[in-house]
């Protein structure tokens, strides 16, 4: 599946989408609790948003909306990228309440109620705006699928001063996980998109 930037258009957010610098590149101690969600959140944002990969923070957290975070559930060694959507009261700042489909992704039984994890912030360095507009556009692309985990996997400069960032995703489906590479192409100071493209690779 192949987007060029005359048949995808980004939406400004995507790319501009403020981000806080606290812990950033590390990673912290935390718990998680799990949501059906709702149609409504205080963020603005749906918790349709990223195949479900969202969460809710408390309202003391240093995360904010449209932020993206890295969960690990150290028992089973998964780790989701999950977007910020909503906003809870009374939650631990290290809390998280995690859609259902994240807190299943990470190997986690609905009926524990709340497991142990490690949270980083993705960094802000381009990059997790990128895999966020990926993850609109595998979306769109494999609807119903869960995206269960992410990885970068390499840069390349290209013509133009455009660099291509590329990166694996797996992908649960009703026949079973898949593997899809994502690749981008955009300009590092006007943050302009020229292409996207998606390869199957198992």
């Amino acid at each position: 599946m192949y987007y060029n930037d005359e048949e995808y258009l980004v939406p400004p957010t995507y790319l501009y989408a403020p981000m806080r610098q606290n812990y950033e590149g590390e990673s912290i101690s935390g718990d998680a609790t799990w949501t059906e969600g709702g149609p409504v959140t205080k963020c603005n944002l749906a918790w349709s948003d990223m195949n479900h990969m969202t969460t809710a923070v408390s309202t003391d957290s240093p995360y904010t909306c449209g932020q993206l975070l890295n969960v690990r559930f150290e028992d089973t060694g998964k780790e989701v990228t999950v977007k910020v959507v909503d906003t809870v009261a009374g939650y631990p700042q290290n809390r998280l309440n995690l859609h259902r489909q994240v807190f299943e992704a990470l190997g986690a039984n609905l009926d524990w109620g709340i497991i142990p994890i490690r949270i980083a912030v993705v960094p802000t360095d381009g990059n997790g705006q990128l895999r966020d507009v990926l993850w609109n556009v595998l979306g769109q692309t494999y609807p119903g699928a869960t995206i269960k985990n992410s990885q970068w996997q390499e840069e390349e400069n290209v013509s133009g001063g455009y660099l291509k960032e590329s990166y694996l995703f797996t992908l649960g489906t009703s026949e079973g996980d898949m593997t899809v590479r994502g690749d981008v192409v955009f300009h590092p100071n006007t943050k302009r998109i020229r292409s996207i493209n998606l390869t199957e690779t198992s």
